[in-house]
């Protein structure tokens, strides 16, 4: 029941995201159980075992646009505080969003 509240909260919010951009946002990781986050490198106390985490692309979209918006709307108090991660990479990189409720920024 934990996660799946969790996990509307977070899609709430990135539907708000995704009406602010008006493009479809690409879900490239969102929950992972246990084995599969030790399986991809993620955080031992990753938001993703707890299903409050998403990464994030959006076509044509720079992560960088994306990671403002989301600030945007973070600063605005139309989506929920939490962490905001920017992975830029040459092979595209994403932008990581959760709903911790805490403010958490960094950029991988």
């Amino acid at each position: 029941t934990g996660l799946l509240d969790n996990a509307k909260r977070l899609l709430w919010n990135l539907q708000v995201i995704r009406n602010e951009i008006n493009k479809p946002l690409i879900i490239i990781s969102g929950y992972r159980d246990i084995s599969f986050n030790k399986k991809c490198g993620g955080a031992p106390n990753s938001q993703h075992l707890q299903a409050t985490a998403s990464d994030l692309r959006v076509k044509d979209m720079s992560p960088k646009d994306l990671y403002s918006i989301i600030e945007k709307l973070i600063s605005e108090n139309k989506i929920l505080q939490g962490g905001l991660g920017l992975y830029e990479r040459e092979s595209g990189g994403f932008v990581h969003y959760d709903t911790r409720g805490i403010k958490a920024r960094w950029r991988g």
